[in-house]
């Protein structure tokens, strides 16, 4: 879910950020990159860079933040729980499961729940916004078969495509697998109570960055796919993020 930090909103001037993404990135020097998001008029999603002991926890803990990027909605605003980031990128990934605003405005009326803001959009493929990483450039967006991701593994540079690696489902189904009701409520013969997240690796083409606002397929392989599949029934992953963390692993 998305964090909100309300004592201490981050200003960039013409908008306040004060949600923010659950999994932010640290950088070697101490530095964090998160991913915050603006409602309105000009809603975006916006990659925001807080330097190191900026402020005070109990007071402005995101004082001398900047965004460094902004990425226009297109479909609404999704559900965002992680990115992932490598030397010289970072990248968005984009699923089509988004909030519905006006279910959220009148939850008061209708007794709504935040089960029921979001709703799946399998007409939409999922996208992987991709930003340079020094100088807040949107670079190109590259499209995929729908899926939804809560956790990325890691992502790196190599042979010139950027390889991202996460816990991948079909659709947000696991969303309303994960109630407490549902956890508690005892399995039956042959049931299947949680669907299995598949961790694929996407090989984005950094040649193939066409620019800002163009979107493009990204190619799939004979078995008619256009991820690899490295491992099933794998969630929570953990990699040693100090050595790793945006660099080839095993």
């Amino acid at each position: 879910m998305w964090k909100v930090i309300n004592h201490s909103p981050l200003s960039t001037g013409d908008a306040i950020l004060n949600e923010f993404t659950a999994h932010p990135h640290v950088t070697p020097t101490g530095s964090g990159i998160n991913i915050s998001v603006t409602h309105g008029m000009n809603s975006a999603y916006n990659i925001v860079h807080i330097p190191p002991s900026s402020g005070e926890m109990e007071g402005a803990p995101l004082k001398g933040g900047e965004v460094l990027c902004k990425i226009p909605l297109q479909n609404g605003t999704a559900y965002l729980h992680s990115f992932c980031l490598t030397d010289n990128y970072i990248v968005v990934t984009e699923s089509p499961l988004v909030y519905d605003f006006w279910r959220i405005f009148t939850r008061k009326v209708f007794s709504s729940c935040p089960q029921q803001w979001f709703y799946w959009n399998p007409d939409q493929p999922t996208r992987f916004h991709v930003v340079d990483r020094k100088n807040g450039h949107r670079l190109g967006v590259f499209t995929v078969d729908p899926f939804f991701v809560f956790h990325h593994i890691n992502a790196f540079e190599k042979d010139g495509k950027i390889h991202v690696d996460a816990c991948c489902f079909q659709d947000n189904a696991i969303m309303n697998q994960m109630y407490l009701h549902n956890l508690r409520s005892p399995a039956q013969p042959g049931q299947k109570k949680f669907d299995a997240p598949l961790v694929r690796r996407y090989e984005l083409p950094i040649e193939g960055l066409c620019g800002a606002d163009q979107e493009k397929p990204l190619p799939k392989g004979a078995d008619g796919q256009d991820y690899t599949l490295l491992y099933t029934d794998l969630e929570l992953p953990n990699i040693n993020y100090k050595e790793y963390n945006g660099k080839p692993y095993r």
